[in-house]
């Protein structure tokens, strides 16, 4: 498959989501392929949508995005997990959140995610 087809694939998927059924703002995502085909993605996603959905979506009464191990950010992949997904040659590909930080004006979790 072809960089340009993934992207366009990307793109639509994002597109849909965000616009039919996505609550959650993302701000800006990289995206780069390796020569060996390896995705990494970062974004960013507003930290008062994606807060106030993952307490009313999942009960959690604090959310907290501090590290990669907090029950925030265990949540928010399962999120990743059901609301997006990556196709290549007919076959989902998941994504696995690497490193969460928040940004310098601390209005945006930053995602790194392959």
């Amino acid at each position: 498959m072809g960089l340009k087809y993934l992207i366009i694939t990307i793109s639509l998927l994002a597109s849909n989501t965000l616009t039919l059924e996505h609550p959650l703002k993302m701000s800006f995502s990289n995206m780069t392929i390796d020569k060996d085909g390896f995705l990494e993605l970062e974004t960013r996603i507003f930290l008062d949508d994606l807060t106030a959905h993952i307490e009313s979506q999942y009960g959690l009464q604090q959310v907290d995005f501090s590290t990669s191990g907090t029950k925030g950010v265990q949540v928010l992949q399962r999120y990743l997990n059901q609301n997006f997904y990556l196709k290549q040659d007919d076959q989902v590909v998941s994504l696995q959140i690497n490193s969460v930080a928040l940004s310098k004006n601390k209005l945006a979790v930053v995602l790194n995610i392959n």
